[in-house]
């Protein structure tokens, strides 16, 4: 038999040798890119009258453990594990953060079987973002006491008070202590000011506690434990809830024959915690991926307890969300600010993606899809967010009003006045339907809420019910995706102030959706107004008056001077009338003026496609066929993108508040609004381009 000490050294050659060989081979190919929405912020913001999501989104290249840790299946023992903890705590060992592309990024809301756009606003990586209200993490820490991990117990105290000691001040901690059955320790949420209740409980617990059967139950302890954790999770008083959240597990892993504290059980724990749903049965609770930190020390007793446990550590962690996993052994507290710099250096890489939401389904849940049409290299999107609750009611949710434009438009034709029509703009799901969008006006004297209810006094149904009581609302007189027309009512109840300070102000409401521009005191649309102008009629009659007066001067006044140039050319009693001189000259003759001929068609040509405009029609081009005459397939053409039509010789097009916008000649047009089209020019609807073609008789 071998003498095992030269076997042993042997090993250590080779595994020394495979790491060399490693370290001079090229890295493992990293995943392809892909996106994971990990929170959607449930409080509305506006920028402009906007309404604003806010997600945090992982998009990265990720690896598996087994992939970084390969190069150490060589080793053995403390050696092993020294490996694996060194090439995991590597700077970006399991992952490489990916930009994201912002012409190629899309998200969209799932509406009646329709999917409606929003548009990228920002994009800001975590780390850069930690002093914003709500950008951060709230850390879960649970510190398993059980007796089998004592070897590296005081090394995962260590690594939990050093976690404690970096919390940011937008983050919240909660520290719990297991025993071998149950909880013994519980700080309860804490902010970074109070995190001495947090280290209380750690100081509390400086070793290990009495351990009495070899069966424990601790994949069961654990996900309780998580779940009331993230029930109860909620600020205090003046701060947000945190928009990240994560669990910090630190434990030898030890269930001994507990036939779920497996490397399986682990498993589906992992997916669980990375699905983010906590409560089965409870459709209403918002959904919480949480990346998951575990960090293992070797557990003692029996060899197959001790791998059971390192299956169960290793597979809870889920690092294609920003989990991790390393191994701290006893006198190794030194590694303690290497993993809390490393856990934190990935949360940094993490993006706050904000994204202009016009739409959201009128349900309590929502279906949320973040794809990237066209990218390259290609990246995985994220569809999981399938009729999930976002935390808001959906009539919270402000509609998407272009205040500049708007009030741009009424401030051109001098302001709003009793009996007036005006038009709103902006991003609406109403489409054509006039049905659903209305105005309210407020009277002098009327105030709302400085903030809406969910129910009783003061909520949307009770603020709606008392505008209606005004009598100062209207519905629309025309409506489409991109504006809605209304007529002011006929009184003066409108106006607020006077003078060139004289206002206007109103609330828009989607009555279907029930939905509003605002509410609230603070989101009223105030607009520029003035009392009603003299009637058009009496300006065309006095007009007419001056002119008819204005003609009989003139001819008073031509037949004076022809009189005195008749007698001017009298001389000596002769009138001298065949004078070239009082002669004018001929005009010369021109011949008819040549009108433009009538258009017989017009013809636009794409790279696959022929489309015809006909006179006294409208073609409409979209994605969507049930919508649009004309049928463009690529998923950045919107549903209803563009409508031509032909007015006697001129082509005009008009873009329908499209996503990716509609180019003449080169230059992005208004929506709403339509624009002539010369012969040969090239209309962009996205990235299609179609060439314009005049047919004339």
């Amino acid at each position: 038999m071998p003498d095992p000490h030269l076997y042993l050294a042997a090993m250590r050659s080779v595994g020394a040798i495979c790491w060399a060989i490693f370290m001079l081979l090229p890295a493992v190919a990293f995943a392809t890119p892909a996106a994971r929405i990990l929170r959607v912020d449930p409080e509305t913001v506006t920028s402009s009258g906007a309404p604003i999501l806010t997600t945090i989104v992982d998009l990265s290249e990720a690896r598996r453990i087994s992939e970084v840790t390969g190069h150490c299946a060589g080793l053995t023992g403390t050696e092993a594990l020294n490996c694996e903890s060194d090439a995991l705590e590597a700077p970006q060992a399991l992952y490489r953060p990916y930009k994201m592309p912002a012409e190629q990024t899309l998200l969209t809301v799932r509406i009646d079987g329709e999917e409606f756009p929003a548009k990228l606003e920002s994009v800001t990586r975590f780390g850069d973002a930690v002093h914003e209200p709500g950008i951060g993490t709230a850390w879960l820490i649970v510190l398993d006491a059980d007796e089998r991990g004592k070897p590296g117990f005081q090394e995962l105290h260590r690594v939990a008070s050093a976690f404690v000691s970096a919390l940011a001040a937008t983050d919240l901690v909660n520290v719990v202590v297991l025993g071998e059955k149950q909880v013994i320790g519980d700080s309860g949420w804490q902010t970074q000011s109070g995190r001495d209740a947090a280290e209380s409980v750690l100081s509390k617990t400086r070793d290990v506690v009495k351990s009495r059967d070899r069966t424990r139950p601790l994949l069961t302890l654990l996900k309780r434990t998580i779940q009331d954790a993230f029930r109860t999770l909620s600020p205090p008083s003046g701060m947000r809830l945190p928009l990240h959240q994560a669990v910090l597990f630190l434990s030898s892993g030890y269930g001994g024959g507990d036939p779920a504290t497996t490397g399986p059980g682990a498993a589906e724990l992992s997916r669980y915690l990375t699905a983010g749903k906590f409560g089965e049965g409870d459709a209403l609770l918002p959904k919480l991926p949480l990346p998951t930190i575990a960090i293992m020390t070797p557990p003692t007793g029996y060899a197959e307890h001790a791998q059971l446990a390192s299956d169960f550590m290793r597979n809870l962690a889920n690092p294609e969300i920003g989990g991790f996993f390393s191994v701290v052994q006893k006198g190794q507290s030194a590694r303690a600010p290497r993993i809390v710099d490393a856990v934190r250096a990935r949360f940094a890489s993490l993006l706050v993606a904000r994204f202009r939401l016009a739409c959201v389904a009128s349900t309590l849940t929502q279906s949320l899809s973040l794809i990237f049409p066209a990218a390259d290299p290609p990246i995985v999107g994220d569809s999981s967010f399938k009729d999930v609750p976002l935390g808001f009611d959906p009539a919270s949710w402000p509609l998407d009003v272009d205040l500049a434009t708007t009030r741009r438009e009424i401030d051109a034709a001098g302001g709003l006045f009793p009996g007036s029509t005006f038009k709103v703009f902006g991003q609406f799901c109403w489409g054509g339907d006039l049905s659903r969008p209305e105005v309210y006006f407020l009277p002098p004297g009327e105030t709302l809420p400085d903030s809406l209810q969910t129910s009783g006094s003061n909520s949307y149904e009770d603020v709606r019910k008392r505008l209606i009581a005004l009598d100062m609302r209207s519905p629309a007189v025309a409506a489409n995706e991109a504006f809605a027309e209304f007529r002011v009512p006929d009184t003066d109840r409108i106006l607020h102030g006077a003078g060139e300070r004289q206002a206007a102000r109103f609330v828009i409401v989607d009555r279907k959706a029930k939905r509003s521009s605002g509410l609230t005191a603070g989101t009223a649309i105030e607009v520029k107004a003035m009392k009603r102008p003299i009637p058009k009629f009496w300006y065309w009659a006095l007009g007419g008056a001056a002119a008819i007066i204005l003609t009989l001067i003139w001819f008073g006044l031509a037949r004076l001077i022809s009189r005195r140039r008749t007698a001017l050319t009298t001389y000596s009693g002769i009138r001298i009338e065949g004078s070239p001189y009082l002669t004018p000259a001929p005009i010369s003759q021109r011949g008819p003026r040549k009108e433009p001929q009538p258009m017989a068609r017009v013809v636009l040509r794409g790279k696959n496609e022929r489309f015809t405009v006909l006179p006294d029609s409208e073609l409409t081009i979209g994605r969507d066929g049930s919508r649009a005459t004309a049928v463009l397939s690529h998923p950045q053409v919107s549903g209803v993108h563009a409508t031509f039509r032909i007015e006697g010789s001129t082509l005009l097009v008009r873009d329908e508040n499209s996503h990716s916008g509609t180019r003449v000649r080169g230059e992005r047009i208004a929506p709403g609004k339509f624009v002539e089209v010369r012969d040969e020019d090239t209309i962009e609807l996205g990235p299609e381009s179609l060439r314009v073609e005049f047919i004339r008789p």
